[in-house]
């Protein structure tokens, strides 16, 4: 939601709540003048709080969200554990297994992933890794 669309939610709030600009602006501790440029938009000249806050007075919340030219956020969050998980797996495929990253499931409506995959069919084993922060945490499975 771009900036403009901010204040036209704002705005469209206010007014079902029956308030004015300077009633709106006294509940929050801001002038009428600061509702005014929030409701044409102009949030960069206003504080996260005060918008926290107006929005607050109006039974909503805000949620900010960053966009990157580069790219998903997610992605650049997520670079240290796909490291971690790219090395995890050239260790074992040097040592025979066979390896599969990135495993989605679902069942009965459960769904869940697994980082990495790793067999060994002649041993009869495999392996499912699930990060959780540093470490990769390797849970055991076998079948008859």
């Amino acid at each position: 939601m771009n900036d403009r669309t901010v204040g036209r939610v704002v705005r469209a709030l206010r007014h079902g709540k029956r308030l004015t600009q300077r009633q709106l602006g006294e509940a929050c501790g801001v002038s009428q003048g600061t509702i005014s440029n929030l409701e044409g938009g102009h949030i960069e000249r206003m504080s996260v709080r005060a918008v926290r806050g107006a929005l607050s007075r109006l039974d909503a919340d805000l949620s900010l969200q960053v966009f990157w030219r580069h790219g998903v956020v997610d992605l650049l969050l997520d670079e240290r554990h796909a490291g971690l998980v790219g090395v995890t797996a050239n260790i074992l495929r040097g040592h025979g297994w066979d390896v599969v990253p990135e495993i989605s499931y679902s069942e009965y409506g459960e769904r869940g992933s697994i980082d990495l995959a790793a067999l060994q069919a002649a041993r009869r084993v495999l392996f499912a890794g699930r990060s959780f922060g540093r470490d990769l945490v390797w849970l055991p499975h076998d079948w008859p």
